[in-house]
């Protein structure tokens, strides 16, 4: 009896491990938006190139800037940035570290910013933020929205990001700049209930 117990026991260890092992090889079916070498924190960018992946949950940092600024301008850290946002992926921006006159995406001259096709850019739906624009950057500048994609924000009023104050646009630019807007994309400004926006985007509801 005891010897049928024990082989029973080993049996079951044996596919138990088997079975960890499957799990720590066997990648996950929807892996969260990752935006490589920017601090999710503070929007800080290391070095020049920003390559955002994945699908499933946004990637709710900022992108651009620097440390030290919380709102308002871009500084010279957004400076000829190339930003590539890949297919199906999504980026958004929780006010928890930041409030108004500022942006998802906040780059300042000579950037090159590219979104997939299918993918979505979207500034904050409610809170501190709402007023955000989702893409921001200065001049000379390269911005390509591929098919199917969304860029989308929820302002209402707001003076927009300095020094242009354009009244927070979802997409906000100034001089000398090149931008792409690909068949069966959608750029637009959405107002939404407080509890349609629970629904649709309730990471990003603060």
């Amino acid at each position: 009896m005891n010897g049928i117990y024990l082989q029973s026991m080993k049996t079951i260890a044996s596919r138990l491990l088997i079975l960890s092992i499957l799990f720590l090889v066997t990648p996950l079916a929807s892996a969260q938006t990752a935006c490589f070498t920017v601090d999710p924190a503070t929007g800080a960018i290391t070095g020049t190139t920003v390559t955002c992946t994945g699908t499933g949950t946004p990637y709710s940092g900022r992108i651009g800037a620097a440390a030290s600024v919380i709102n308002g301008a871009p500084t010279s850290n957004g400076d000829n940035i190339t930003l590539n946002i890949g297919a199906g992926s999504s980026v958004g921006l929780n006010t928890t570290n930041f409030g108004p006159d500022t942006s998802t995406i906040l780059l300042r001259d000579v950037a090159n910013i590219a979104v997939g096709n299918n993918a979505t850019v979207s500034a904050p739906s409610s809170g501190p933020g709402v007023n955000n624009s989702a893409i921001f950057f200065r001049d000379n500048s390269t911005l390509t929205i591929g098919t199917g994609a969304t860029v989308i924000n929820y302002a209402t009023g707001g003076t927009g990001v300095p020094p242009i104050n354009a009244g927070n646009n979802t997409i906000e630019f100034n001089s000398n700049n090149t931008v792409t807007i690909n068949s069966g994309a959608t750029v637009s400004r959405l107002v939404l209930p407080l509890h349609l926006k629970r629904l649709i985007r309730p990471e990003l509801v603060t």
